[in-house]
């Protein structure tokens, strides 16, 4: 009887261990990989629209200039700076929400984390060439330098691919 009471409380404490290791990896879930997914995805399509914008500012640059070309360059001009915004404003909040995940995480996810907050830092750097890059190409659109500025931007379509794998890659891994 004292036997079987030990194998039964044996159990019950691994049971309880499990189940404690099942709460963190739903809170690590929960709390950050769902916000961080969220986050990502959030860049991901921000990021496409304002290098959609670009494409469009480009294809317009080689047009005569008419009432209604000015106001679609107008638009697609708003929606470049607007999608530009959101992906800084999306990129800031997911690096905070992976500072706070760290500090309040246990060590082993601590570590993991630490390695999604470098990849947001590559992916900062990246977006900021980015953004060099599209000012340059918008400013070579302005002075009329169209050719250099399709030049230029067959350039920035690589750059802007590879910060669309980073981000995707961040998301499919997530913290585990």
């Amino acid at each position: 009887v004292v036997v079987i009471l030990l194998i039964q409380e044996l159990i019950a404490g691994f049971s309880l261990f499990k189940i404690r290791q099942i709460k963190e990896d739903l809170r690590a879930v929960s709390g950050v990989n769902l916000p961080l997914s969220e986050k990502i995805t959030r860049i991901d399509v921000a990021q496409l629209g304002q290098t959609l914008a670009l494409e469009r500012l480009l294809r317009y640059a080689g047009s005569q200039a008419t009432p209604e070309l000015e106001a679609l360059r107008e638009t697609a001009r708003k929606r470049f700076d607007a999608m530009g915004a959101e992906v800084t404003k999306s990129m800031s909040e997911a690096q905070t929400r992976v500072g706070q995940a760290i500090a309040e995480a246990d060590e082993e996810t601590r570590a993991q984390l630490a390695a999604v907050q470098e990849r947001l830092k590559a992916m900062a750097e990246q977006r900021a060439a980015y953004e060099q890059q599209s000012t340059a190409i918008l400013e070579l659109l302005k002075a009329g330098k169209v050719a250099d500025a399709t030049a230029l931007a067959n350039k920035l379509e690589s750059d802007s691919q590879t910060l669309a794998e980073e981000a995707d890659a961040l998301q499919r891994r997530g913290v585990r």
